[in-house]
């Protein structure tokens, strides 16, 4: 090549350029298999495959083959004795491990490719159940086609390790209240868990400004800022232990809770109380430890959660009562709070409401109307002990809870 005008190069400049042909881009990138949820939370084994370039899901299943492989592994003797050396629960690695004697022993694995909204696709998911622990040997084979009509030039194989599922306790559904005259049973979810361990903690009423003062988050699931400060310094525990079926992580088992037997611990039926389920196990119940001889050495740890511990538990805040409030603020920073019944919804007539201050004392208080509906002041302006942190509605002995500005404050 020469300029049309002007002084031509000093050297001459040359570069080779590789054009690609049919098999030079379609090559498996990467696979794994894990554990992942589906559309209802549900775990589930799942083999998923990233191609280079798109392919469909039915050339897929005819190229790719599955073994689940051997639980030991058999080698020849090198000392000359008849027989096979067998390393009991082998930990397969690498497709190099993998012979045709290894194929043999193992168990061919039925799958199907999962569809997917494209015709070609480059990520391929396959939904497996096996046994956790073992290992399968995944093969895709040669010449497998895709969009363009692109080729895999190599064979590909690897030995991926079968995951565990999740071991899991769970509250189930939303929401903190149980109607006082209601059916009090909470349904728990669990995998993998043979035997749980209830514990509630009832909150004395004369409290409930340290609750509010000593916590954060939301009404379902307050926490106390202070390791030295929590659960322990606020309520008086019950504890109860429940038998599981089903200790099958991979299946969900579900379990009533039945809140009448953990209230009978407690020397009254509604108010506001701490649930914790954890996983027992084989070991000694809580009530049992705690009647053992010697020193406490957690008697700096007040708080129920303990940041050390792995093994499931869910922990739920839970009102027991038949009185509904609501609080709206004015304008002019006065309160005006409603009060009904939740069994009948009627509008409660002679409950006294109360705003508490830092300290517990009342800082202000109104009696509901015929109209379910009292009257408060200002009291944004209280400062120091008298500072309000929550409402209080009081019928007799009942007492509810409410939100506001995203804080419990009664």
């Amino acid at each position: 090549m020469r300029a049309v005008r002007g002084e031509g190069l000093e050297a001459e400049l040359a570069q080779n350029v590789t054009l690609p042909d049919l098999q030079s881009f379609l090559r498996v990138e990467g696979t794994a298999l894990q554990i992942l949820r589906n559309e209802l939370g549900d775990p589930e084994q799942t083999l998923s495959l990233q191609l280079a370039v798109g392919v469909k899901a039915e050339e897929l299943e005819k190229k790719m083959t599955l073994y689940l492989l051997p639980r030991d592994k058999k080698q020849s003797r090198t000392d000359g004795e008849e027989g096979a050396v067998i390393s009991r629960n082998f930990r397969w690695e690498s497709p190099a491990d993998i012979s045709e004697d290894v194929l043999r022993d193992s168990e061919k694995i039925k799958f199907r490719v999962q569809p997917s909204e494209a015709d070609f696709s480059q990520l391929h998911a396959v939904k497996l159940k096996l046994p956790p622990g073992r290992s399968i040997y995944l093969s895709v084979e040669k010449d497998l086609s895709g969009l363009g009509g692109f080729i895999m030039p190599k064979a590909y194989a690897n030995v991926l390790p079968v995951p565990e599922y999740p071991r899991e306790l769970r509250i189930m559904h939303e929401g903190s209240v149980l109607a006082l005259g209601g059916d009090r049973t909470l349904s728990l979810q669990s995998r993998g868990v043979s035997r749980v361990e209830c514990r509630l903690g009832r909150i004395h009423p004369d409290q409930i400004n340290h609750l509010v003062s000593q916590t954060e988050g939301n009404f379902q699931n307050p926490y106390f800022r202070n390791s030295s400060f929590g659960e322990d310094n606020l309520s008086r525990s019950s504890y109860q232990s429940l038998s599981l079926e089903g200790q099958d992580a991979a299946q969900a088992n579900y379990t009533a809770l039945d809140f009448n037997q953990l209230l009978a611990g407690q020397d009254e039926a509604r108010g506001l109380f701490f649930l914790e389920v954890s996983e027992q196990g084989n070991n000694l119940g809580s009530p049992e430890r705690l009647a053992q001889p010697g020193p406490d050495y957690q008697v700096n740890q007040s708080r129920w959660e303990d940041q050390n511990r792995v093994i499931p538990q869910d922990r739920r805040f839970i009102l027991i009562t038949d009185l509904g409030i609501i609080v709206k603020g004015n304008a002019d920073g006065t309160q005006e709070v409603f009060v009904q019944s939740i069994k009948s919804g009627q509008p409660v007539v002679g409950a006294e409401v109360a705003i508490l201050g830092k300290n517990g004392t009342e800082v202000a208080k109104a009696t509901t109307n015929g109209e379910g509906r009292a009257s408060l002041p200002r009291v944004l302006d209280l400062k120091r002990e008298r500072a309000p942190v929550a409402f209080v509605v009081k019928r007799g002995r009942i007492f509810p809870s409410c939100l506001m500005s995203g804080r419990i404050v009664a």
